[in-house]
């Protein structure tokens, strides 16, 4: 017990952390300074792995969002089932990552196409679409998207 408790004064004293010690010296959210935590202390690697933008919008009637995360708007394009979603912050090129899912309207179970005619760093046509194919305007879409920006 001596010894491991010189080790832990020596471990506290060098400013190293060794995780046996870790549940005894309780680290805290108080501990941690604020200016150590944030997205910009974060790798590239890390950062590109956020969902960088999402929506939450109604496809039928008047379009209209729910709630999105850097998206600057969205668009009916007029016809059933095909809208536009404008990014807030672009991305960095057309290769991001887009998913997105739609509400069936109890007969139809809808999915989600890219139109890669208009797949820019700034926005993305998507067309909502049955398995028939037909296209549809259903009450709810979501869709995300990952990438450089």
């Amino acid at each position: 017990m001596v010894g491991k408790q010189i080790l832990k004064s020596f471990a506290l004293r060098a400013g190293i952390i060794v995780t046996d010690f870790i549940a005894d010296l309780a680290v805290t959210t108080g501990k941690i300074a604020v200016a150590a935590v944030g997205y910009d202390k974060l790798s590239n690697t890390v950062k590109e792995r956020f969902v960088k933008g999402w929506i939450n919008f109604n496809g039928t009637g008047v379009v209209a969002i729910r709630d999105d995360y850097n998206v600057a708007s969205i668009t009916d394009l007029g016809a059933t089932g095909s809208y536009r979603i404008t990014w807030g912050t672009d991305f960095a090129n057309d290769d991001y990552a887009v998913v997105g899912t739609a509400m069936h309207d109890g007969g139809n179970y809808p999915y989600i196409c890219i139109n890669d005619a208009n797949y820019l760093a700034g926005s993305t046509d998507i067309f909502c679409v049955t398995g028939a194919p037909t296209f549809m305007d259903s009450p709810m879409i979501c869709v995300m998207a990952i990438g450089d920006q």
